[in-house]
């Protein structure tokens, strides 16, 4: 697996324009695609259990600074991933790089499965009030999995039946 990009035709729930990237390393999530709008989420499934913090801090510091305002993770180790974009961000405002008001909102879904935490990223995952409207895009990045990848494509080819499927599951469940 090489790194690939692949742009869909359907919005999430917010209207953000939706873009799958897959990498086999942390190291080749950047550089984003062309972003479209100033700031943007992302949902991040990777196993980070052997990850260094150092590689998880820099990634976050560079993305935090490319505008990324919400971050779900999701994935073996997901929550420390989760906790480094938050010491990220403190790092960030603390040297003055970013505003000390800048609202990063994340959420790590380690008790989830795969398509419960893509449903929440693409249905309820929304940036601080005062980035509404002002986040257009949302990337769905892939590390080290081809397994992970090929469902995130499949779900992202038609989010409106991913949307039931994940919906009809959860009402069966209960």
């Amino acid at each position: 697996m090489t790194r690939t990009v692949r742009e869909f035709s359907d919005l999430d729930s917010h209207g953000r324009r939706v873009t799958l990237l897959s990498a086999d390393s942390l190291s080749e999530i950047l550089p984003l695609p062309q972003l479209t709008s100033d700031y943007y989420g992302m949902f991040l499934a990777m196993d980070a259990r052997s990850e260094a913090a150092s590689n998880l801090s820099d990634l976050a510091a560079c993305l935090i600074k490319r505008g990324l305002v919400y971050l779900c993770t999701w994935g073996p180790d997901c929550e420390r991933v989760h906790d480094m974009f938050d010491w990220g961000q403190i790092d960030l405002e603390i040297a003055s790089e970013i505003s000390d008001e800048y609202p990063l909102m994340t959420a790590g879904h380690e008790d989830e499965s795969l398509d419960e935490a893509l449903w929440f990223f693409l249905n309820c995952a929304t940036p601080d009030e005062r980035y509404e409207g002002r986040c257009g895009q949302a990337f769905v990045v892939s590390v080290g999995n081809k397994e992970w990848t090929n469902h995130l494509a499949h779900c992202l080819s038609d989010i409106e039946a991913f949307n039931k499927r994940v919906l009809d599951s959860d009402e069966t469940e209960e």
